[in-house]
């Protein structure tokens, strides 16, 4: 009896969910289906409650787990780390799904993955789970400037309405460095903040995020309304697809002749140990071969799982022979 008892009350406590609380059920409709797997050190984690977030919001949660069953040729299969997961959809542009893990031991951990959410899609399964590495780690900004509560305060100066920035503004918020360069090219379009349309940004003005010091920004989407802002890394527009690599900082500028109003944004940045490709915690000869291997499509080789980010050492945001040249100047103490 007390062994059937047991196997009963298990489940109920490896799978409780008590550290995130998602969105009410309802409020957006699930359209993804995503199946993620929960990864230390290369082995699956199960008792760790996972929490999916788009643009800061909390819209699922789910503790890792076995799963088993029989696989269509009848096939008995066991996998564990496992969560699955129908995803919501919410505002009308491209949005990306972020995670944060509670581990069984209480350490909470914020991922450094991410993955597109996209409408009537499949990501992962259970033979194939996208991959929650619990040790490859960032922080995710998002910085909504319509509401006061995410607002950067004390950004405002004296202006003709009260608010408006002087020539350059610099900030931080949440580890980040924020500087508004505005060229003024007329009296009345400068850059400002307002509750109702974000950060205005000016003809020929620029807004620069950077990272805080030993980190890199590895990615950055738009909320909304940044039809006509452009990237310097791409020169592309930056409202939909938003960029993703390996940079110190990136400059939206303002290309065009009318202001834009720019809602706010959602900035992914890690600890990057430039060099460290092989993920040992040092820069060696080892990750030069880490390296050419990455160039030569090799993803990995036992036991090491290769940094992509760490692998672009020049910060071109390509992976090449140039990234090998610049790694053994760093071995051999000399300067990029």
């Amino acid at each position: 009896m007390t062994i059937v008892a047991a196997l009963l009350v298990l489940p109920t406590v490896a799978f409780s969910q008590t550290h995130y609380t998602p969105v009410e059920d309802g409020k957006y409709e699930a359209y993804m289906n995503f199946t993620g797997q929960v990864v230390e050190d290369g082995q699956p984690v199960n008792g760790a409650e996972v929490a999916m977030f788009v643009a800061g919001e909390c819209r699922q949660t789910q503790v890792s787990h076995n799963i088993s069953g029989n696989d269509l040729q009848g096939n008995p299969y066991s996998i564990d780390g496992l969560v699955t997961s129908y995803m919501a959809w919410g505002q009308s542009h491209k949005e990306n799904i972020t995670f944060k893990v509670y581990m069984p031991n209480g350490e909470e951990r914020e991922l450094a993955a991410f993955c597109p959410l996209v409408v009537d899609s499949r990501t992962g399964m259970p033979s194939e789970p996208f991959i929650l590495d619990v040790n490859d780690l960032a922080h995710n900004v998002v910085m909504d400037f319509r509401r006061e509560g995410n607002a950067i305060i004390g950004t405002y100066s004296t202006g003709t309405d009260g608010n408006q920035f002087p020539s350059t503004a610099t900030f931080t918020y949440d580890g980040l460095t924020i500087e508004a360069k505005d060229t003024k090219l007329t009296d009345l379009n400068v850059n400002y903040i307002s509750e109702s349309n974000g950060l205005r940004v000016a003809p020929g003005a620029t807004v620069t995020f950077t990272a805080p010091a030993g980190y890199m920004i590895i990615g950055a989407w738009a909320l909304s309304k940044a039809h006509e802002l452009t990237l310097d890394k791409t020169g592309a527009k930056f409202y939909y697809e938003g960029w993703t690599g390996c940079a110190k900082s990136i400059t939206l500028m303002n290309s065009t002749t009318s202001m834009n109003s720019f809602y706010g944004i959602e900035v992914r940045y890690k600890k990057v140990l430039i060099g460290d490709v092989n993920r040992d915690g040092k820069i060696s000869i080892a990750d030069v071969t880490a390296l050419v291997n990455i160039i030569l499509g090799k993803d990995s080789v036992e036991p090491y799982v290769y940094d992509h980010d760490a692998a672009d050492v020049n910060t071109d945001n390509k992976i090449s022979i140039a990234d090998v040249t610049a790694l053994v100047n760093i071995i051999l103490g000399k300067q990029q």
